[in-house]
């Protein structure tokens, strides 16, 4: 009687760490290739390709977000508070939703209200506001007296 164990599948060609630098060798390949591509101008650079512009997307999205509350104004509508830790976007007309599985549908990302923002300062001012966490909150619970 055979007393070896009985291999499954297809012989294996390589080694993890052999898969690991082959598959490292290809992505330096590839990044090079975007380098050279974006030098000479025939594809256009991702904003936060870190290797190649040196922004991480934290940065980016903290550089959009700072260039979006600049067109709403940088300061709170209500209360005129400054400081950037406690401003907020908000809607100046509230979601009036039925169900939350409803608002759920129709919440935008942050992303998509920066976005919004950057394309169209003007119609984003009449749809968005700063206010910071107090004024904020004190709108949702009906407290807010408006200017």
């Amino acid at each position: 009687m055979d007393t070896q164990p009985k291999k499954r599948g297809r012989p294996v060609k390589y080694t993890s760490e052999e898969l690991t630098a082959r598959y490292r060798s290809r992505l330096e390949y590839e990044k090079q290739k975007r380098r050279e591509a974006a030098a000479a101008g025939d594809i256009p650079l991702r904003p936060w390709s870190r290797h190649i512009s040196g922004v991480t997307p934290l940065a980016y999205r903290q550089q959009r977000k700072e260039k979006a509350f600049a067109l709403l104004g940088g300061c709170c509508a209500h209360c005129g508070e400054k400081r950037p830790q406690v401003l907020v976007i908000d809607h100046i007309k509230a979601l009036r939703c039925r169900s939350q599985r409803e608002r759920e549908e129709r919440r935008e990302k942050t992303a998509q209200v920066y976005t919004r923002i950057l394309r169209d300062p003007v119609e984003a001012a009449k749809t968005y506001q700063i206010l910071c966490a107090n004024c904020n909150f004190a709108k949702g619970t009906g407290d807010h007296v408006p200017l």
